[in-house]
């Protein structure tokens, strides 16, 4: 019996395992604190949450092939494979396309592909979000249709520069089965309300002309995904927005300029090591002040306080009540943190969730 490993106990590496075991393999789940107990692995699963680069890998025995788990999901796949990929917009757009084709949505979204592709008959189709984690241990090609959208500053924590991270996106078009069709936009393709701007919406309607499906329909059946420009209330007057998904300063900027009106602006969390200076020349006269909470608050302020009025506080509940006590009537208090949230939240959805039950109190 062959024999693999999987790195990574979490969601993807349950998955893993799970799709290996099914198939017969013979599988060892190791953390990277825990030693590998074989001399030979047919393959070793990476969970996405651990960098390629992690020393734990040098330790693995000579030879052995390092892949994603989604990478594992693909070479046991027959159907047709819709993939996305970028750094804003992919998973509202995900969903849209999964709506639109009454297709299953997995990847860097939803359930792991693991537990999806392999699934599939030959005749059906899968939406499929990839990370630049999952893309830099991909091989197999097996995508019909590839979307790049937007590649702007990220997770510079783990790629060691901006192009190493937009070579690790390209990636997607090395992918493509022969014939296949790459589709690339420039924009930011994210939603709005339940409309899509730009390239994203280039790709809706290649995909309703080609592929099939409803717009008409879709936009009907199609709810927007939390923490992403969400209304949360009005509240004396001031409008409150979670936009916790915003992990990049590229994010904030472009949530600052979909907001009306003057700006109370909440940023902060754990710095992924990109420049925040570009807020100074993007962020318009509307921002009436930024208050700056987590890990990044005093970096934060000490690259914007020569141009906008700051705050640093420590935590974002401190953030909230700080903001609607400068607030006036007719303002906007935006969360769109522009950095990680692993600094004291979950996950980017458990920190807008967090907002949204302060707010509400």
């Amino acid at each position: 019996m062959k024999k693999c490993l999987v790195i990574g106990k979490g969601v993807s590496g349950l998955a893993a395992q799970n799709l290996l075991q099914k198939l017969g393999f013979d599988v060892e789940m190791v953390t990277t604190d825990e030693p590998c107990k074989e001399k030979e692995y047919t393959v070793a699963v990476l969970s996405p949450g651990i960098d390629r680069r992690h020393p734990y890998l040098d330790s693995l025995p000579k030879g052995t092939e390092i892949i994603s788990e989604v990478e594992l999901a693909f070479r046991f796949s027959k159907c047709k494979i819709l993939a996305v990929t970028g750094t804003n917009g992919k998973s509202s757009l995900c969903t849209y396309l999964g709506v639109l084709l009454n297709a299953k949505v997995c990847g860097n979204i939803g359930d792991p592909a693991s537990n999806v592709l392999p699934e599939l008959s030959e005749n059906e189709w899968a939406v499929v979000e990839l990370s630049s984690f999952q893309l830099e241990l991909m091989f197999s090609k097996k995508i019909d249709v590839a979307v790049l959208l937007n590649i702007t500053p990220n997770h510079l924590d783990r790629h060691k520069d901006f192009q190493e991270y937009k070579e690790a996106k390209f990636r997607i078009k090395d992918l493509l089965k022969e014939g296949g069709v790459f589709l690339q936009g420039d924009d930011a393709s994210v939603t709005s309300g339940r409309h899509f701007l730009g390239s994203a919406m280039d790709v809706i309607h290649y995909v309703e002309k080609n592929i099939g499906g409803s717009i008409e329909v879709a936009d009907q059946l199609f709810k927007p995904l939390p923490h992403r420009m969400e209304f949360v209330r009005e509240l004396h007057g001031v409008n409150i927005i979670n936009d916790s998904k915003s992990t990049t300063p590229a994010s904030t900027i472009y949530a600052v300029n979909k907001t009306k009106g003057t700006i109370i602006l909440l940023v902060g969390g754990r710095d992924k090591q990109v420049p925040f200076d570009v807020w100074n020349e993007a962020f318009p006269s509307t921002v009436k002040c930024v208050i700056c909470f987590g890990e990044s608050r005093e970096k934060i302020k000490k690259t914007l306080q020569s141009n906008f009025v700051v705050y640093t506080v420590n935590k974002m509940e401190e953030a909230i009540l700080k903001g609607l006590s400068v607030a006036s009537k007719g303002d906007t208090l935006l969360l769109s943190p522009g950095c990680a949230s692993y600094d004291a939240f979950k996950s980017f959805g458990d920190r807008g969730d967090v907002f949204k039950g302060e707010v509400m109190k």
